[in-house]
């Protein structure tokens, strides 16, 4: 038996004047995430009987350390962060998944640290 999971926090990513990618219709990465986290958010409650809740539930910005603080606030065992990326290539294609791995083992976590360093070192200020 796993851990049991009682509170999902689903992140649609972006939103406002943050539009993140933009797809070849001009589809902006803001909206699509939103319609996917709606309808995930569906399916688990329905399926799963799960609490599921959205960090935006509408076209608005909310900064990361908001996003976290509600999904910790509401005390959610998981939280999914939903994101389309765009590439001009059209042959890629695929999936990326990101998860937190609270392991003990010292090469994960220098590895965990190291990739944590890169990406805050990425985003703007």
């Amino acid at each position: 038996n796993g851990p049991s999971i009682k509170t999902i926090v689903i992140d649609p990513g972006h939103g406002g004047e943050d539009w993140g990618a933009i797809g070849s219709a001009n589809e902006k990465e803001k909206n699509i995430t939103l319609t996917i986290s709606r309808l995930l958010a569906n399916m688990i409650q329905k399926k799963l009987n799960i609490r599921t809740l959205l960090t935006r539930n509408s076209d608005i910005f909310i900064d990361l350390e908001a996003r976290t603080a509600y999904a910790n606030m509401e005390k959610a065992d998981l939280f999914i962060s939903i994101h389309v990326n765009a590439v001009t290539n059209t042959a890629a294609n695929g999936i990326e998944i990101y998860y937190l791995d609270n392991s003990t083992n010292k090469g994960t976590r220098r590895l965990d640290a190291r990739e944590n360093l890169l990406i805050n070192n990425a985003l703007p200020e």
